[in-house]
């Protein structure tokens, strides 16, 4: 794929590079601290040095790219696209580099915009296009709705297309007047299209399978991964580990364990630094019903926990070990440093600032 289309490889390459290059021309204009990730409610949720958003995050879209084109290289089926559909796979990245880092550096530099019309206006563009192209898409292992049936029978393949070409259209138009919605309602609204998007072609499939079974027409002589090559399959397997196994557990899993010690106050959690801090340097405890929130500036997020340096217009910087759910707050002054715990309840969270209020009293 890299070796015959080298031209379109550097083009697409430069076009993902261009927010560094902006990035750099500006430098001194950015902060210190920028945004690097927007929420589904439209609104920044964590914060990073800037680094990340000129270099890092172009940098790693580059490499997504750069593999994605190889793995397509290594597909037979691919000679079979039409060109207009194979100028997706040398694109997508492209316009997703320009569009996600506009998207930071417009709330990084505190330009006024809506970052969800933006958002919704770009998933319904990629929804048309993508949905346009669909049915002509043909039979391989890197494009397309890849799943068993589709992968396996060619015929199979050819429905669950034209049908999926349907709904991403279909979708996409059903998003454009949505720019226009207020930002509160941008993530029923992410998930009520996109869960069609990926669900509906799916089921089709199965539902057209169980009809070929039924009607004796259904054979798995097509399966096109059977041409692959070992080293895609590789690939290919790792990344699925990765996506199916370890990112959700990473995400959905995690303790803080706080132990009230005979001479410091000790945390342990997982995914992150663990902390001790001598109860003679405390200066004061401070228990609350609701939790300290602010930007992420560093550490690590997910659907259980909170871990890191945060900041916000009460603290500034602050460090932070919280679950996600509120449980209330324990927020500890040491100096100018400000440190919020919490345990697993309010309950919890209430005994651990007794117990501390006691060791330091």
């Amino acid at each position: 794929m890299i070796k015959n289309n080298k031209l379109k490889t550097i083009v697409s390459s430069v076009i993902i590079l261009l927010p560094t290059i902006f990035g750099v021309a500006i430098w001194n204009k950015i902060p210190d601290e920028v945004v690097t990730h927007i929420g589904v409610s439209g609104n920044p949720d964590a914060m990073g040095n800037k680094a990340l958003l000129v270099f890092g995050l172009p940098l790693l879209l580059l490499g997504i790219h750069l593999l994605s084109l190889w793995l397509s290289g290594k597909d037979p089926g691919l000679k079979k696209q039409p060109k207009k559909a194979m100028g997706i796979v040398f694109w997508i990245m492209p316009a997703a580099s320009v569009f996600v880092s506009a998207l930071m550096y417009f709330a990084t530099l505190e330009l006024e915009f809506n970052p969800m019309m933006i958002v919704v206006g770009f998933l319904a563009f990629m929804f048309i296009s993508i949905g346009n192209y669909m049915p002509t898409c043909k039979q391989s292992a890197t494009m397309g709705i890849k799943i068993k049936w589709t992968l396996e029978n060619a015929e199979n393949w050819r429905a669950t297309h034209r049908f999926s070409g349907k709904v991403w259209f279909i979708c996409g138009l059903l998003l454009l007047p949505c720019v226009f919605l207020p930002e509160k309602y941008a993530p029923v609204l992410l998930i009520s299209i996109i869960l069609p998007v990926v669900a509906l072609p799916v089921l089709y499939s199965y539902l057209y399978y169980k009809k070929q079974v039924k009607q004796g027409t259904y054979t798995a002589e097509d399966n096109v991964m059977k041409e692959m090559p070992k080293s895609y399959k590789k690939v290919s397997v790792a990344a699925l580990i990765v996506l199916a196994v370890v990112l959700p557990v990473i995400m959905f899993t995690g303790n803080i364990n706080i132990v009230i010690g005979e001479d410091a106050l000790d945390i342990q959690a997982d995914y992150y630094n663990d902390i001790s801090i001598s109860y003679e340097s405390i200066d004061a405890v401070e228990f609350r019903e609701v939790t300290a929130d602010g930007l992420r500036a560093s550490g690590f997020g997910s659907m259980k926990l909170l871990l890191g340096k945060f900041k916000n217009d009460e603290f500034g910087y602050y460090t932070r070990y919280t679950y996600a759910d509120d449980t209330g707050c324990v927020v500890i002054t040491s100096g100018e440093e400000k440190l919020v715990i919490a345990g697993k309840t309010l309950v919890e969270t209430r005994a651990i600032y007794e117990d501390l209020t006691e060791k330091i009293s």
